[in-house]
């Protein structure tokens, strides 16, 4: 019996609605309807990879129920963009109602063939044409397609993925860059001729050596990373003018400064490696050094990552004109001993999290000794402290804060003992703190566009890094010569007014 109800109950509200529906008339649209945009331009895609949704309004400005006799895509079912109205997909509709002083949504998502597209260009356009008005009426879709080499681990007959060791009883989906690619050609040798699309860990084969040309681009997949096995090196050989970028792979603007998008990369007891001019952005751990051997960074950079920026655990590292910034634990964590040699570098961290700071240095065991020297650098976090250590002084070798910029505004120096009494020769000389006490300032050019460069309003900090270490690295990240006033840090201010 309460199953008639319902069934009736349900037919009732059917017929309610439909009667309801035939009530409200519709005609042909006779006025010209009104757009969100005259233009929608998709960002970048990569061949064959789907971009983001977008969307478009159009508005019934009249006072009339209308329907639009005819809506679609100028190059039809040949078009690679796909639009959506009502819940439904498609490339041509028919009849869209929409009511009097209303609008309609139309979503709008791209998939394009590089090697399909018209005359091999890198731009690829269409309309959306709406049709039955006074006269037609168009929309213009811009979308920038990037051809790209795709680099993938393989599937086996049983369509089981492959995998590779990315440590101690742990496999990730996978694959090993080789010299003789079907498609990619040597990918121990990745150059600038395209972008390289990234699919799972790309490995380097252990005592093998990657090279990468100045300007080369690598975009990494979800859950994708680089890992360099034991006594493998990297020879990374950007330019100012050229550098070498690994990012996440999507390319759309409301990703180009969101973290997370990929792993990153993961250096496991390599040997001599050299990153010249490299920046990586948006990774959980920008870049992991463990047990490395003589591991050099010049202009490198480091941008948005979950956890860490640098993280390096009993490695052997230099540093100049390095830069790392934002990160939800620490923009640099030095773990389990080591041997570091940091020079005019910045670590900056403005990330929204009470516990994140900009340096971490746990040293714990008394079998790893730490070494650590910092001298010309700016650490700085939003944080009241610039860095923290957890180690006791039996554990460092050598630790040498000389002519850096950093900021405590707690009260953790009245203790008077290591690692804090900043008065204590044996480890601090001439630095510039700022705390409660004291005036100075940072202000970076643009931090939420990863632009660090200290400004002219920063004017009490300036000039004040040690002029004999500057000169053992003479220009700045840009390229910009120290002069005999050098600043703390990877940049020369900027003068806000000129620059």
């Amino acid at each position: 019996m309460k199953t008639l109800k319902h069934v009736c109950f349900t037919l009732v509200i059917i017929c309610l609605s439909i009667s309801c529906r035939k009530d409200i008339d519709f005609e042909p649209m006779s006025d010209s309807l009104t757009f969100s945009k005259d233009t929608v331009y998709l960002d970048t895609v990569f061949t064959n990879i789907k971009s983001a949704v977008y969307t478009l309004k159009a508005y019934n400005n009249s006072t009339k129920n209308i329907y639009i006799p005819k809506v679609g895509l100028a190059n039809g079912e040949q078009s690679y963009y796909k639009l959506m109205i009502d819940g439904i997909s498609g490339k041509t509709f028919e009849n869209i109602e929409v009511l009097a002083k209303d609008s309609i949504y139309i979503f709008i998502e791209t998939s394009i063939d590089f090697d399909k597209t018209r005359d091999k260009s890198y731009l690829y356009t269409d309309q959306i044409q709406f049709l039955g008005g006074a006269k037609p009426q168009n929309i213009e879709l811009v979308s920038l397609v990037r051809d790209a080499y795709f680099l993938y681990p393989k599937k086996d007959l049983n369509g089981i993925t492959e995998q590779i060791d990315v440590s101690k009883n742990k496999k990730e989906n996978g694959f090993w860059l080789t010299e003789n690619h079907p498609t990619a050609g040597n990918t121990l040798h990745l150059t600038n001729k395209k972008p390289y699309v990234i699919y799972g860990f790309a490995a380097i084969p252990e005592g093998k050596k990657l090279i990468i040309d100045q300007g080369a681009e690598l975009f990494f997949y979800n859950n994708s990373g680089l890992i360099a096995k034991k006594n493998s090196s990297i020879e990374a050989n950007g330019t100012i003018e050229e550098p070498i970028v690994f990012t996440g792979n999507r390319l759309e603007y409301s990703y180009r400064y969101l973290p997370g998008q990929w792993r990153g990369i993961w250096l496991q007891e390599t040997s001599k490696s050299s990153l010249n001019n490299l920046i990586v952005t948006n990774t959980d751990i920008g870049l992991i050094a463990e047990n490395t051997l003589d591991l050099n960074l010049y202009n490198v950079q480091i941008y948005n990552s979950v956890q860490y920026g640098l993280l390096a655990i009993n490695a052997q590292i230099n540093g100049k004109n390095l830069i790392t910034a934002n990160a939800g634990i620490s923009t640099m964590a030095l773990q389990e001993g080591g041997n570091y040699s940091f020079i005019h570098s910045s670590l900056v961290n403005y990330w929204n999290a009470p516990d994140q700071t900009s340096l971490l240095i746990e040293n714990k065991a008394e079998t790893s000794l730490g070494s650590y020297t910092f001298e010309n650098c700016l650490i700085y976090s939003s944080a009241s402290t610039s860095f923290n250590i957890h180690s006791d002084e039996a554990n460092i070798q050598k630790f040498k804060f000389k002519n850096n910029l950093f900021k405590d505004l707690s009260n953790r120096t009245m203790s008077y003992t290591f690692p804090y009494n900043y008065n204590d020769s044996t480890y601090y000389a001439d630095n510039f703190i700022l705390t409660n006490q004291n005036s100075g300032k940072v202000v970076f050019a643009d931090i939420n566009r990863n632009k660090y460069q200290p400004t002219d309003q920063s004017s009490s900090i300036l000039g004040k890094a040690g002029i004999k270490t500057a000169q053992k690295v003479p220009n700045d990240l840009s390229g910009k010569l120290r002069s005999s006033e050098p600043d703390f840090g990877a940049y020369q201010h900027i003068n806000t007014m000129q620059e």
